[in-house]
């Protein structure tokens, strides 16, 4: 990224109009203006305002603004946040922060330690350490607990950290739309993957999506749903793929729907049930099951429809699990049975690894898109990637 005087000094002018009048705002002489704006468009490779027509912006501009106003905003509520004990808080504070404080301030959470900090940025501790006390001076409050070999984000820390990551999400974004325009697609964007899409939606996809994108990396995490959105609300994630949350949903999160999919039972090859014309309820509670693990969409369907069976509590309880490997695995090697997402098990079925056991389970449809953080505006990869996941 470039420095954040860069960007203040950009946004004022898109905004005012005049090198003069934006001077005037951001309190910087109008020659450091012009030469900070200079130094921008060489290092962008492009003109950013017409100068004949009293510093109008480009079409090039307008497509860097929208991210870079958006980071600043993020930027100034980091900061609000943090000062708002303060009783005559400097509403111009946020542009007091260098990229620097804020990149040794991020190493040092990431990393746990000063010292972490400081070889991550290839700098010198003290000059780490410096950097930190001196971005909690300017704030006016103590980021974190600190002791001798280890740093800890207190909650003032979580929230600068949190909210100084979404602006740095959206300067990269800023700088990989304004290649786009010109002409080169080279930008990264992070997918958060549930489990039922990793099998079958999300692999084609990602293959159809490299075909016409070839220089733009689809970067893929999986994990627990709500670790993946905290990881999205601090820009590490763009959005995540997987079956919509009815109910709990965290705040600043927004759900598109793609489309539905059903539950259905599945068993390993050669079950017995598989050689049933007509499967009961009754010949379904004669085996043990693997359960989906607490807190998952199929999760609650899956209760409702245990208790259902009727099965005595003398027999083998359920397995509880998130892993879809371990499900395989634990269905191949026995007799039990297990309730999952019929695209989920789409590879497995279609490979003959499981087989679907012929009992239609009634109401299990679930609505199946994408999360993102309110506000989010994608790009044009990103937009395509979403087209092709329906």
């Amino acid at each position: 990224m470039l420095s954040l005087k860069a960007y203040h000094v950009f946004e004022s002018i898109f905004r005012f109009g005049s090198i003069t009048d934006a001077s005037k705002h951001i309190n910087v002489s109008q020659p450091a203006m012009t030469q900070s704006l200079l130094k921008l468009e060489a290092a962008l490779g492009v003109g950013l305002f017409d100068r004949k027509k009293g510093m109008a912006p480009t079409k090039a501009s307008k497509i860097f603004h929208t991210h870079i106003e958006t980071g600043l905003a993020h930027l100034r509520t980091a900061v609000d946040v943090c000062a708002a004990k303060e009783e005559k808080a400097n509403p111009h504070l946020y542009r007091q922060i260098s990229l620097s404080q804020l990149k040794c301030l991020h190493a040092t959470f990431e990393g746990g330690s000063f010292k972490s900090a400081a070889q991550s940025c290839g700098l010198t501790l003290p000059t780490v350490h410096r950097s930190f006390r001196s971005l909690e001076a300017l704030l006016g409050v103590k980021l974190a607990e600190t002791r001798p070999n280890s740093v800890r984000r207190n909650t003032e820390g979580e929230i600068f950290y949190n909210w100084t990551k979404l602006a740095f999400r959206e300067f990269r974004q800023a700088q990989s739309d304004l290649d786009g325009w010109k002409g080169s697609y080279r930008e990264t964007f992070t997918v958060g993957a549930l489990p039922l899409v990793q099998s079958s939606i999300l692999p084609k996809a990602v293959l159809a999506f490299s075909q016409e994108f070839p220089h733009v990396t689809v970067a893929v995490f999986d994990g627990t749903y709500q670790s993946m959105v905290r990881q999205m609300q601090r820009g590490e994630i763009d959005f995540i793929i997987g079956a919509l949350r009815g109910e709990g949903l965290a705040e600043h999160i927004e759900q598109v729907p793609l489309f539905d999919d059903e539950l259905i039972v599945i068993s390993r090859v050669g079950h017995p049930l598989t050689k049933l014309r007509t499967i009961t309820k009754r010949d379904l509670a004669a085996y043990p099951w693997v359960m989906p693990r607490k807190g998952s969409p199929s999760r609650a369907y899956f209760d409702r429809f245990y208790d259902d069976l009727g099965r005595s509590s003398e027999l083998q309880y359920p397995i509880e699990t998130g892993s879809f490997s371990l499900l395989r695995c634990l269905l191949q090697e026995s007799d039990r049975l297990s309730v999952i997402s019929a695209q989920q098990a789409h590879y497995e079925l279609s490979s003959k690894q499981l087989s679907k056991v012929d009992y239609a389970l009634d109401q299990s449809t679930r609505t199946i898109g994408y999360s993102h953080r309110s506000g989010w505006q994608n790009s044009l990869p990103q937009k395509r990637f979403l087209q092709l996941l329906s």
